[in-house]
């Protein structure tokens, strides 16, 4: 199983692929393996290596997001439209236009990047 990722616009969907493991800065989406991109973000629009514009970025889990120390989650799905991330239909972060980084809205904390990873549950 692995992180299931796509982008949106209206009804009309891409789909990237699927990971084991994402790291997303406040402007880009990055595979952790290789450290190769994704997608990029841009004046509130996604952008795969096609180039097209998307509004909506989408990962489908289950998941958990870390730092250094700290470990959120398990998630069924995180989302991400016009600068504010979304897990489980509420909101969880916003970029930081200012500081370049996340607030994370659920620990109070700034991060430089959020690392996305598959989180099997159940036996």
């Amino acid at each position: 199983m692995a992180l299931l990722v796509s982008l949106r616009r209206r009804i009309e969907e891409h789909e990237l692929g699927a990971y084991s493991e994402l790291v997303l800065t406040i402007d880009e989406l990055r595979r952790a393996e290789d450290n190769s991109r994704v997608a990029r973000h841009r004046n509130n629009r996604w952008y795969p290596e096609s180039g097209e514009e998307w509004s909506t970025l989408d990962i489908i889990g289950p998941l958990v997001i870390k730092d250094s120390t700290k470990t959120l989650g398990p998630y069924a799905t995180l989302s991400m439209f016009d600068g504010v991330a979304h897990v489980d239909n509420r909101v969880f972060a916003f970029t930081d236009v200012q500081r370049r980084d996340w607030y994370m809205h659920d620990v109070g904390e700034h991060w430089n990047e959020m690392r996305i990873l598959f989180q099997k549950t159940g036996p």
